[in-house]
């Protein structure tokens, strides 16, 4: 069995800005750098053979390169003046997200036509932070405030990857299964 995913992989230049917002919020655990990536879509456990059609299928995905750049902090779920229940997830936005949801629904597509069910859920383009268990609201608050106008460098977006993750203890394990590069697409 394979655990899959598709993301869009950070240059180190950009991971270095987004670790640097690391602050002491308890209950927060930090992704490490080779955890962060924007998820364009995740598969979940399939087969090898699934996993084959999976890494084959994504060859015929054709897209420009982008540029991009992160944008703004938030949490899921998300809160206002009131949470519903306590935010889970620390993220990062993205500030322009058409591309990025361009090229998801590109992703979506082709997989849907090789048998890979479209996801239910609406599309938050964004790059996790931190995982938060029970964080005290007031250190969140506090931490979005004061990184309500944090704006990463541009970079471009060259290539997206099929991933493979394996979930231990200390958290999860990412494997490159494919790479796939953005090509500029003809117009003609």
């Amino acid at each position: 069995m394979y655990r899959l995913f598709i993301a869009i992989p950070i240059p180190e230049r950009i991971k270095k800005s987004i670790l640097s917002l690391r602050a002491n919020i308890p209950g927060a655990r930090w992704m490490d750098d080779d955890q962060l990536h924007v998820t364009l879509k995740f598969i979940g456990e399939v087969e090898g053979h699934v996993a084959d059609s999976v890494k084959n299928t994504l060859r015929g995905v054709r897209y420009n390169p982008f540029e991009m750049q992160f944008q703004g902090m938030g949490v899921f779920p998300a809160g206002g003046s009131g949470y519903r229940s306590s935010p889970r997830v620390l993220w990062t936005g993205i500030g322009d997200p058409g591309h990025v949801s361009a090229l998801r629904n590109r992703i979506e597509s082709i997989l849907s036509e090789a048998g890979i069910p479209r996801e239910r859920r609406k599309f938050s383009p964004h790059l996790t932070v931190a995982r938060l268990k029970n964080p005290p609201l007031q250190s969140v608050k506090n931490f979005l405030t004061e990184h309500d106008s944090f704006i990463s460098g541009k970079f471009a977006v060259e290539r997206f990857i099929l991933y493979s993750s394996t979930l231990k203890r200390s958290g999860a394990v990412y494997s490159i299964v494919a790479d796939y590069p953005l090509t500029v697409i003809d117009p003609f």
